[in-house]
């Protein structure tokens, strides 16, 4: 399967998303969870 630009854009902000908040210290244990729906998916990390 082909990730259009669009899909790896919002990959790309997921990643850039969760160092930040790595960074912050706010992405341990049960927090921090990050998602994006997209057209009859969505993509997330958590």
């Amino acid at each position: 399967m082909s990730m259009t630009a669009d899909e790896l854009d919002k990959r790309q902000a997921i990643i850039d998303a969760c160092r930040r908040m790595n960074a912050l210290g706010i992405h341990q244990g049960t927090s921090g969870n990050i998602s994006v729906r997209m057209a009859g998916y969505g993509l997330s990390e958590g």
